[in-house]
């Protein structure tokens, strides 16, 4: 070829990987195998042999549609509505979910590989746009290939900065799963061991936090004739795995470890996808080399049967060898099972290998499976570790003393202003929680604690009464212990001490009110605790509380001497708790829900039994409500603990009954204990809801607003103590709507993960407990001034009752009228300076309550016009009805008129508020 060709075809080949060059329409390859195409949208397809896939740059290069053309199935899951939960390889930075900002990238490039091998293309973004603080450039370039189904991934990432800048980057997968079905589940390696963790649909999005120790997780599917999806990716640069499972979709989302990213040196990050259609099972990868591995063992008449499949994709390898081990615990060999050539090794050549060996004489309970492949020069290019179990379980050293172990179940959810949403999303885990209710009922012998967040029993009260009777009844019957929290279930470190003490209070209140009992112990959500927490917990006359082991761990891990499984005492400023420290490693393993996950879990017991020397030892189990949509595992793990005659089950308050604490903890030292680094077991204070560059503008914002609310508090109560002749009831209306956007405001699930549309909704209602309390202390000049000040009347607060309405509602009084057990006007003393409240309970034998339509209607002066003014519950469990001002001499008879969810209608005796 002349010098002038080959300087124009490297020209166009130049101009085609730039990007420059962006086909009209489609391009196809020779053999007609590959083609790449332009969609009207703006969307790229690509078709090759195996895959048919859709690129979306508008929605940050993620893969949107994958298709697996030997049985046509879609494994993506894309929903434009969830952008931010769609599609696969959707990048994430520090561990935040951006919410709906997903943003679009360039097309950077599109081609067909130099030999029409593969398919290129190539997306830029900028981590600025979800960070501004990081100043980082983006590449991911997508590889498809014709002779194999994988698509490989490059993320290069650049800092363009003149400082060093960390980041952990993350991808994530959405795959499609039919709805309401069982048929996914995800498969890895963990501990040198196959794990299979079932798809649970119903489970209110909960799934598994995981770090694998193999190269690989598989999307499985139970059909056989349904596609596999194996992702790929070298272990050592992994952070963690992260799998959760909603109703309609599955994720798997791969974190990487920590990068320090020096000025202008790009840093590359490496992944692969594979669909399989032919491959039943992956139990080990090299991704590396390129090596695929079924790996199957099966003890079977005193015999170790192995049975092993590997693949090669990529380029062909030749002359190996392999080699099959059985090593005890400590890697040390036990025997060679088998040694074997392996000429040639491919995709559509595997090499199987089957082999098997008497294990009668082997008396170690578990023994490893080591399987290593060597290239000719007797370097290692592939290896799998798997521990087998020869013999049953291991039994603690003794059981004369019990192992305690207190189960908490823990139920929180956020609440929003519209019913609409708030039912919608119960619905979410109403099955979750129904199974929790009824495996409860089903074990009279065992108490446990229950934690429920205020506003999680508020939106119960509304759309689930029946689920609160339930719960009272297991209150009642000494099975459930209840614990308290915030009533918005806010960390206690980023709100002030006063509003600790606020949150606190409430979430009693409402629980008295519902189950007649005030909580003495309190659940404090995961790192969320500081040196000003103490006291306004111990305000609250709390005698126990409940803190993750990681936060303890940020303060005394250089103390080898700290037990995390004994009763202890928190003490800070004077003050004290008796504390539980909840064992973190212990909620992880039980929310795996496999047959391992138990075995695992029993033997964890078993080393801590074996340290139990004093019969103290205690572990506290947190079981996350949401996640049981399905209860077998649950049956299947309570029967194993059951069946422990060393294991005994306590709630909080009878383990306090039974033991005084020795163990002292400094609640300085583990105050501002927000995020921990599973890596270094290094815990600071970095809040996980924010971005780096933003770290602080929520918690501003709420100790500002909280600062404001209490300074109108403030001079509100010093006015009514120096005017006690004067009406502040509107000032003290509108400081209670300003409470009560701002108790809505400080949800720790709304402020969490950076979700956009959850912080504006925080913005929002932040914004307007601001603006309602903004006037309060010029109203308060002005009726102590005695001036006339614009309130709203009744006739702004009510709408004329219907005619049809007025005839159901009154042909009631012929029949029994509803008696309320408790009423009140507010204020006492009402004047035309007051905003009329009516504040009234409902009779607890009116069951399934429609909230939506209850109301206060009243007349004016024995008029024949009846207006309705809306009735609301409170956080507190009692409905009101704002009614507004009425003129002096006024006279108002009033009603409250209300219906179920079947439509029947009620209204209750009538009763008179008179305007002096």
């Amino acid at each position: 070829m002349g010098e002038k060709m080959k300087k124009i075809i490297s020209i166009l080949l130049i101009l085609l990987c730039s990007g420059s060059f962006l086909f009209s329409q489609s391009v196809k390859s020779k053999s007609g195998e590959l083609l790449l195409n332009r969609l009207k949208d703006g969307n790229i397809e690509v078709e090759t042999p195996f895959i048919k896939a859709v690129f979306s740059p508008r929605d940050g290069g993620k893969i949107i549609s994958l298709i697996n053309k030997k049985n046509l199935e879609e494994i993506v899951y894309y929903n434009t509505n969830l952008l931010e939960s769609s599609g696969l390889c959707g990048d994430n930075f520090d561990i935040l979910w951006p919410g709906d900002e997903t943003k679009p990238y360039s097309i950077r490039a599109t081609a067909l590989t130099k030999d029409e091998s593969g398919v290129l293309l190539e997306f830029t973004g900028s981590v600025k746009d979800f960070i501004s603080s990081k100043d980082i450039a983006l590449r991911k370039r997508y590889t498809l290939f014709k002779n194999y189904p994988l698509i490989s991934i490059e993320v290069e990432l650049v800092n363009n900065s003149s400082k060093d800048v960390s980041l952990i980057y993350g991808m994530k997968n959405f795959f499609q799963t039919e709805s309401n079905s069982y048929s996914r589940s995800v498969l890895t390696s963990i501990d040198n061991e196959i794990e299979e963790i079932p798809f649970f649909p119903l489970s209110g999005e909960h799934g598994d936090t995981i770090t694998p120790d193999a190269d690989f997780i598989v999307l499985k599917s139970k059909e056989t004739t349904k596609s596999l999806a194996l992702i790929l990716f070298d272990r050592e640069n992994i952070f963690f795995a992260d799998s959760c499972h909603n109703l309609d979709n599955l994720s798997i989302e791969l974190y990487f470890k920590q990068m320090i990213l020096s000025p202008k040196k790009p840093r590359l990050i490496k992944f692969d996808l594979l669909l399989l259609d032919e491959i039943q099972s992956i139990t080990a990868a090299n991704f590396n080399n390129n090596i695929l591995a079924d790996i199957r063992s099966e003890i079977k008449t005193g015999r170790l049967f192995v049975n092993s499949k590997f693949f090669k994709y990529g380029e062909e390898i030749n002359n190996l060898n392999v080699k099959v081990l059985l090593l005890d615990e400590n890697e040390k060999p036990i025997a060679t099972l088998k040694e074997e050539k392996i000429d040639k090794l491919s995709f559509s050549t595997p090499f199987e290998l089957n082999t098997s060996m008497e294990i009668s004489r082997i008396k170690n309970p578990f023994v490893k499976l080591f399987v290593q492949i060597t290239d000719s020069s007797e370097n290692t290019v592939f290896s799998s570790m798997q521990k087998i179990k020869i013999s049953g379980e291991p039994s603690p050293l003794s059981t004369k003393n019990k192992l305690t172990l207190d189960i908490v179940w823990h139920f929180n959810q956020p609440y929003f202003e519209d019913m609409k949403v708030n039912s919608d999303n119960l619905q979410k885990y109403l099955k979750s929680y129904s199974n929790v209710i009824s495996f409860i009922e089903k074990k009279p012998k065992i108490k446990s604690d229950m934690v429920i967040s205020g506003m999680l029993l508020y939106n119960l009260v509304q759309n689930q009464p029946e689920f609160i009777e339930k719960v009272k009844d297991l209150i009642n019957k000494k099975q459930l212990n209840l614990l308290a929290t915030g009533f918005s279930y806010s960390p206690f470190n980023i709100i002030s001490p006063r509003d600790i003490e606020i949150q606190i209070q409430m979430d009693r209140e409402l629980k008295f009110s519902l189950f007649g009992i005030k909580p003495e112990g309190i659940y404090f959500p995961d790192l969320a605790f500081n040196n000003t927490t103490l006291e306004p917990v111990v305000k609250n006359q709390i005698t126990v509380c409940y803190f993750s082991d990681s936060s303890i761990f940020s303060g005394y891990k250089d103390f080898p001497g700290m037990n995390y499984h004994v009763p202890s005492r928190v003490i800070s400023k004077g003050l004290g708790l008796n504390a539980l420290i909840v064992d973190t490693k212990a909620r992880q393993i039980i929310k795996r829900k496999s047959e391992r996950a138990i075995n695992d879990f029993i033997n964890y017991l078993t080393g801590l039994q074996n340290e139990n020397k004093e019969g103290k030892y205690h572990i506290v189990l947190v079981i996350d409500a949401e996640d049981w949509s399905d209860i077998t595992f649950l049956e299947q793990l309570f029967s194993r603990l059951e069946s422990l005659a060393w294991v005994s089950f306590s709630s909080s308050d009878e383990i306090f009954k039974a033991i005084i604490p020795t163990q002292t903890i400094l609640g300085e030292k583990i105050s501002g204990s927000i995020y921990r680094d599973v890596i270094t077991k290094e815990s600071t204070f970095k809040p996980w809801y924010e971005p780096e560059d933003k770290k602080s503008s929520v918690i501003s914002q709420f100790l500002d607003t909280s600062d404001i609310l209490s300074r109108n508090i403030q001079k509100m109560e010093l006015a009514k103590t120096t005017y006690p002749e004067r009406d502040f009831s509107y000032p003290y209306n509108l400081y209670e709507k300003a409470i009560r956007d701002f108790t809505l405001a400080i949800q720790g699930e709304l402020i969490k993960n950076n979700n956009s549309k959850n912080l504006k909704l925080v913005n929002n209602l932040v914004e307007r407990a601001r603006k309602t309390v903004a006037g309060i202390y010029d109203l308060l000049i002005d009726i102590i001034k005695n001036k006339k000040i614009k309130i709203p009347g009744w006739k702004d607060n009510s709408t004329i009752l219907p005619e049809e309405e007025k005839i159901l509602a009154f042909n009631k009084l012929k029949t029994k009228l509803i008696f309320l057990p408790e009423k009140r006007v507010v204020p006492e003393k009402v004047t035309s300076f007051s905003i009329i409240k009516i504040e009234f309970r409902l009779p607890e034998r009116q069951k399934d309550i429609d909230y939506n339509n209850v109301s206060v209607i009243f007349n004016i002066n024995d008029g024949e016009e009846y207006y309705q003014t809306k009735s609301v519950l409170g956080f507190d469990g009692k409905m009101s009805a704002s009614l507004g001002s009425a003129k002096t001499g006024d006279e108002l008879k009033c009603y409250v008129y209300f219906k179920d969810k079947k439509g029947n209608s009620f209204i209750s005796e009538p009763f008179s508020v008179s305007v002096e």
